[in-house]
């Protein structure tokens, strides 16, 4: 009995080398978890950077604009909450037999949750606009041409998903001055 027990903690042992060795190999052994150094940002931090880099921010638009980007995750963040309490509700209900007005009215809930937060999303760009100047305009125009690229949703696995659609729908484009409806990020 002694002998088996202690196969079985050599077995855990080594296993448990094997599981350490591989997470160690698959994100690389740096500091971060895998994450790549971003300017102490986090997770977020490219596109963070790349909006910076190609409106050619100042220390006062960054300043100001790392203020939005907390605002913006606040407000995503308290939405996507909400949808996922809905979400844990609409599927206890699979189990214990929801019927199909609250089915669809949690379903309902759950879609009106996500426009609002592509209209905080859209606003986060407007504010942004808001902190260009005159002499950014241009680059910023250029930038909302690229968003969609830019923030592409994730597929299984965390691959991207191919095939977005990457053109305004029903022909809209946006302007500098955020009159009409830009394509959506």
């Amino acid at each position: 009995m002694k002998t088996g027990f202690q196969r079985l903690v050599i077995v855990l042992l080594v296993l448990n080398l094997i599981a350490v060795s591989a997470f160690w190999f698959l994100h690389g052994g740096n500091k971060n978890g895998g994450r790549e150094e971003r300017g102490g940002q986090g997770q977020g931090a490219g596109p963070r950077n790349e909006i910076i880099d190609r409106l050619h921010f100042d220390e006062n638009q960054v300043t100001q604009y790392d203020s939005l980007i907390v605002k913006h995750r606040e407000m995503v963040g308290e939405k996507e909450g909400q949808i996922q309490a809905l979400r844990t509700s609409l599927f206890m209900g699979v189990s214990t037999g929801l019927d199909a007005a609250t089915k669809d009215s949690l379903i309902d809930r759950i879609g009106a949750l996500n426009a609002d937060i592509q209209r905080i999303h859209y606003g986060h760009f407007l504010d942004i606009q808001k902190i260009c100047k005159p002499e950014q305009r241009a680059d910023f125009e250029e930038l909302t041409k690229d968003l969609s690229r830019m923030f592409r949703g994730r597929g299984p696995k965390g691959k991207p998903v191919e095939g977005m659609n990457e053109k305004p729908v029903d022909g809209l484009k946006g302007n500098a001055n955020g009159g009409s409806k830009p394509e959506a990020p």
